[in-house]
């Protein structure tokens, strides 16, 4: 039995009449959002099963060099899964603790930059910035140690592992940095359960270490199939190492929640002439909404009280009666006010 027909008797025949079936075989560029019905690139009806394992197993199967690449958060893994929720580490959290950490200092110090992208913080301000945005990759980074991600999907870390066998490519692609590398291979490893580095392009003794694209930008890692981009655009990092390490897929799908780093795999692809399908993943957003019209911030904030008062982390289900409180917040992840103009 081939490694194709291996895939099929996983999949139901109406999962076969799918958005993406046989008719529209071999590589192909295209943007899909799975999960906003009023995006025009919405895709109805969509199945991980069926639009990406299936598809990218039968183009190799076709003799084609294949990739598929994972984003981590809300892809690959949660922290919101009811059945153990926690609420501070997650991507919501982190992104509205930076969204904060930014408007607290352009309140005291006004905008970074100018329209023309001219940079109007003293080197004084931007040095203060800079190592309260360290302190808080530090704190995320611990918490993650303690945080048990769950599969976004369950049936996934055993459809990566057979389309592996099956010849396909696999690596995971996340904003995080090089200094969450620990708490990014236990997240995989251990809680997910899925190993990208034997299938990675590079194969698992390639590594770069602390690389930049431009001099200005911030250091970025690749080892163990697992490309830490530290927020930065994931398309040109994703083809900076396919040329170090001699790669040329034939196609390319590309998975990640973000539409800010779809559309920046998209576009560098597509202007590589590299075939690519890219996938807005909307699984968990009724999970993040919830996130962000519920009291999840409030619980994430006796979360953060508690990791620094005992270095546990109780789940969602056992904070009662939370509140937010946004100075002694700032001080839980700085250990100092926030700053205040004129200082």
């Amino acid at each position: 039995m081939t490694p194709l027909r291996l895939l099929l008797v996983l999949l139901s025949p109406a999962l076969l009449q799918g958005p993406l079936r046989a008719a529209e075989a071999g590589p192909k560029t295209a943007y899909y959002d799975t999960g906003n019905p009023s995006d025009p690139a919405y895709l109805k009806g969509f199945d991980l099963r069926r639009d990406v394992f299936y598809e990218a197993v039968k183009l190799k199967d076709l003799g084609l060099k294949v990739l598929v690449a994972w984003d981590i958060d809300l892809t690959l893994g949660t922290p919101l899964n009811p059945a153990g929720r926690v609420s501070v580490g997650s991507d919501p959290w982190w992104n509205e603790q930076s969204d904060l950490l930014t408007k607290a200092f352009t309140g005291a110090y006004g905008p970074r930059k100018s329209a023309e992208g001219e940079l109007l913080w003293t080197p004084e301000v931007q040095a203060r910035y800079d190592a309260r945005f360290g302190q808080l990759v530090q704190l995320n980074s611990r918490l993650h140690e303690k945080i048990a991600l769950r599969p976004v999907e369950k049936f996934v870390p055993t459809a990566i592992k057979k389309a592996q066998a099956a010849g396909v490519a696999m690596l995971a692609v996340t904003a995080r940095g090089p200094e969450m590398e620990q708490a990014t291979l236990q997240d995989l490893k251990e809680d997910i359960g899925v190993d990208f580095s034997r299938s990675a392009p590079g194969g698992p003794g390639f590594s770069l270490d602390s690389f930049k694209l431009t001099e200005k930008a911030r250091p970025a890692a690749y080892r163990n199939g697992v490309l830490q981009t530290s927020g930065q655009n994931k398309g040109d990092y994703l083809l900076h190492i396919f040329a170090a390490t001699g790669y040329k897929p034939d196609a390319v799908f590309f998975v990640d929640d973000a539409a800010r780093n779809t559309k920046d795999v998209f576009t560098a692809l597509k202007n590589a002439g590299i075939p690519v399908r890219v996938f807005r993943y909307g699984h968990e957003d009724p999970r993040v909404e919830a996130y962000r019209a519920g009291a999840q911030p409030c619980v994430a904030q006796a979360q953060l009280e508690a990791f620094r008062r005992t270095g546990a982390l109780p789940p969602d289900a056992k904070i009662r009666g939370a509140r937010c409180d946004a100075e002694r917040n700032f001080y839980l992840i700085y250990n100092s006010t926030a700053p205040a103009a004129g200082d």
